[in-house]
């Protein structure tokens, strides 16, 4: 395991209390485990964050969001502009849902996102780029964007 404390490499016992890391000892007590899992000889990370994932498979471009995680380490994902605030709805109803790994957005400056299969895509018509319609999204979800404007404000 990689241990990014600086205790480097090395085999190590992990105990987790209420979904978090809790412990990092070279031996845990057995009677101090309610689950064992032996993971010898395989790497064992914190769950990642990928920054820049689409996951928003129904409308074309991107891949159901758990997926990958077995393979990736993720266990946190951002939808990286699939979706637009036409189309925002339909991420957060129907896809973020449907996921047990934590999910975030930014929010596209398209109104149709990365709708695959429309002509022009995307921003090849600039009458798609909406800032009004994006803020106004951005807004209303606080709870799932990231990328929002600060709420303090600097006393400089």
């Amino acid at each position: 395991m990689l241990d990014t404390s600086g205790r480097g490499r090395g085999r190590y016992d992990v105990g987790i209390k209420n979904g978090q890391i809790a412990a990092l000892l070279p031996t845990i007590p057995p009677d101090r485990a309610t689950h064992r899992i032996d993971v010898t000889g395989r790497l064992v990370t914190p769950g990642l964050v990928d920054l820049h994932a689409h996951y928003y498979h129904s409308m074309g471009l991107g891949l159901p969001a758990d997926e990958l995680v077995p393979i990736t380490a993720t266990m946190t994902g951002v939808s990286a502009g699939a979706a637009g605030d036409m189309t925002f709805s339909g991420l957060r109803r129907w896809v973020i849902p449907q996921t047990w790994t934590r999910r975030f957005a930014f929010v596209h400056i398209s109104s149709i996102g990365l709708a695959a299969g429309l002509t022009p895509p995307e921003m090849l018509n600039i009458d798609y780029a909406d800032v009004n319609g994006c803020a106004k999204i951005v807004a209303e979800n606080g709870d799932l964007v990231l990328g929002r404007r600060p709420t303090w404000r600097s006393s400089i």
